[in-house]
């Protein structure tokens, strides 16, 4: 009687076990690691062109619009050649103001030569003119045309040179912008790599921005796990240790 109690006993205790067991391993909740992350991509922020920081404009955690300037590198030399070239180019504007005018001038003297021609004509036809006079007017007036195409040709080659240092302007100005560095997105700065003074190369990463718009949790969970998982359930974000809730959203991948 006293093996069967004892065996009954151990009986009941394992059931008890089992059953504690069963209730321990009951999920209400799962749990995994993961990363919160800009739902688009992080960008690397970086320069087209060598260079040493000159001044910087944003501090990590500012935000930012695009075209925002982050920081510029030194640009005397660029800022040295468009000062130069705009010079040329008013030069140029004030050459073509001065052919422009030769062309004018000339224009009222072949007027008045045509005119004087036309007289001398009429002279003639009434034996009151030379033939050498009507001919010397001929002459001029072939002068005066030829010395006005002439001019009319300077003014097309002065706009045209003008318009090659107004192109060469944009270029250089195009030149200083990559000297420049701005956002080319609306975000936060995450992470500045460089210092006033500091050298810059190309394609040398200096910076990240995350993109404007929502954060993401990115998680990985125990395979055991994967089919109490679904798109939709409520999720809780906290710290590695921590209960207490940093934020909530819902699964909407799996």
């Amino acid at each position: 009687m006293l093996l069967i109690a004892s065996c009954k006993n151990k009986s009941e205790q394992e059931q008890q076990v089992m059953s504690n067991t069963k209730q321990n391993t009951t999920t209400n909740y799962v749990v995994g690691v993961g990363k919160i992350i800009p739902e688009n991509d992080i960008i690397q922020l970086s320069s087209s062109v060598n260079g040493i920081v000159r001044k910087i404009y944003k501090k990590e955690n500012d935000t930012v619009r695009i075209g925002s300037i982050i920081l510029e590198l030194e640009h005397l030399l660029e800022d040295g050649k468009i000062r130069l070239l705009n010079n040329e180019l008013n030069t140029q504007a004030a050459q073509i103001k001065v052919d422009q005018a030769g062309v004018a001038e000339f224009v009222t003297k072949l007027s008045n030569a045509t005119s004087e021609l036309l007289r001398l004509k009429n002279l003639l036809s009434k034996g009151a003119e030379t033939q050498q006079k009507v001919d010397d007017a001929i002459t001029n007036l072939k002068t005066l045309n030829a010395n006005l195409k002439r001019l009319e040709a300077s003014v097309t080659v002065s706009k045209s040179r003008w318009q090659e240092i107004n192109t060469a302007v944009h270029i250089a100005k195009l030149e200083r912008d990559q000297k420049i560095i701005r956002s080319p997105i609306n975000g936060r700065i995450l992470e500045l790599t460089v210092l006033v003074g500091g050298s810059v190369s190309i394609e040398q990463s200096i910076g990240q921005i995350s993109p404007e718009g929502k954060t993401i949790a990115i998680c990985e969970i125990d395979e055991s796990n994967a089919d109490k998982i679904f798109v939709g359930q409520k999720a809780w974000i906290r710290s590695v240790g921590s209960s207490d809730t940093l934020s909530t959203g819902s699964i909407y991948f799996t």
